[in-house]
């Protein structure tokens, strides 16, 4: 078999899960078949090709998940199987999909110093930022309901 059969058959099995994702939920589809075929990491790619039409946004979005941890994977991979995507959103995933490839949540937090006289109070951990896939995800929804 020259590979085309399997890449076939894993564009099946995409588009069952994909079709049929809204009657189960996301956890389920992640764990209820071999996790070598479906873990969130080999299916971004997949998802990738069947909804976003523009290949530079796919190459883009596979190129800067790489380094994503298993939650930000998983995530990542619930967005892209929940939404369909026209060009703006396609963008706008790019840019969040980037975003969080450098977003360090501990990045604004002031560390104080005992010498110092200031309230004890870190701005950054009353309100913590919120991560670019998170808030990405949020913007879809609130689009989806008006």
């Amino acid at each position: 078999m020259n590979g085309t059969g399997c890449a076939t058959t894993m564009r099946g099995i995409v588009r069952f899960f994909v079709q049929y994702s809204k009657f189960m939920p996301p956890a389920a589809l992640w764990y209820s078949a071999p996790s070598a075929i479906l873990t969130p990491s080999a299916m971004i790619p997949l998802l990738l090709a069947e909804k976003i039409g523009n290949p530079d946004y796919c190459r883009l979005i596979e190129q800067h998940s790489r380094q994503f941890a298993n939650d930000e994977t998983a995530l990542l991979a619930e967005i892209v199987q929940r939404f369909s995507f026209d060009v703006i959103e396609a963008q706008a995933l790019v840019q969040a999909v980037i975003a969080q490839s450098r977003f360090d949540p501990n990045a604004l937090h002031l560390e104080m110093d005992d010498d110092e006289d200031v309230t004890g109070i870190c701005p950054h951990c009353l309100n913590p930022p919120v991560p670019p896939l998170r808030d990405y995800e949020l913007w879809r929804q609130s689009r989806q309901r008006t």
